[in-house]
């Protein structure tokens, strides 16, 4: 419930906030590589699995906090349609 209720604060907060910085291709890796450090962590008996929540939300959002203070941005106005 807590999960739920963090993805929908990062959905409103990306809206109102954040401007969306992650491009179409970033999007699907992270999206991709969240499940799979998740599943490493569940392997390995380890709580940094957690970690695959980040890569997760942040290609369900597309915003990326990190992007910001270094100006990154990979998405293309390609990603905009």
């Amino acid at each position: 419930m807590l999960i739920q209720i963090n993805i929908f604060t990062a959905l409103i907060l990306n809206k109102l906030i954040m401007k969306r910085n992650v491009g179409n291709l970033d999007r699907i890796i992270r999206i991709i590589l969240g499940p799979i450090i998740g599943a490493a962590g569940i392997i390995f008996n380890s709580w940094l699995g957690l970690f695959g929540i980040i890569p997760i939300v942040i290609g369900l959002t597309g915003a990326c906090g990190l992007y910001l203070p270094f100006g990154i941005n990979t998405r293309n106005q390609k990603d905009d349609k």
